[in-house]
């Protein structure tokens, strides 16, 4: 039984990635790649939010915490270098938490309402992980 809800995971986590890179490139073609270009974020988000919901689905609160503060110095490694600052502390914090809370909001509230359309639960989420990254 685990090994068929494990196989979930792995499908949802990439089509999650493979859905938002195809937007970014249908959108912004080929910067959607460049590590240095605002657009890679569609790439970075896929990859962070389709491994929180595969993290919110598949293990406990601890392993999830653990887990956000794995890809927590992931990020700060693969896009600080050298020069860790205070500013990029921040600046990851407020990213990936908004992201995980926004996905956890999402999985735990949105989600059970199955009579929502899949493509309002989408803009559900987008705009709630956008709320939570303004504010």
């Amino acid at each position: 039984m685990k090994s068929k809800k494990a196989y979930q995971i792995i499908l949802m986590t990439l089509f999650g990635m493979v859905g938002s890179i195809i937007i970014g490139f249908i959108f912004y073609r080929r910067s959607v790649f460049v590590p240095t270009n605002a657009n890679f974020q569609f790439v970075m988000s896929a990859l962070y939010g389709s491994l929180f919901f595969g993290l919110i689905e598949y293990n406990s609160f601890r392993d999830q915490i653990f887990g956000v503060i794995i890809l927590f110095f992931m990020n700060l490694i693969l896009f600080t270098g050298k020069h860790i600052s205070i500013s990029y502390i921040t600046r990851d914090f407020f990213y990936l938490g908004c992201l995980f809370l926004s996905v956890k909001f999402y999985s735990y509230l949105i989600k059970r309402f199955s009579q929502l359309k899949y493509y309002l639960r989408s803009i559900i989420l987008a705009l709630i992980y956008g709320l939570s990254y303004g504010i």
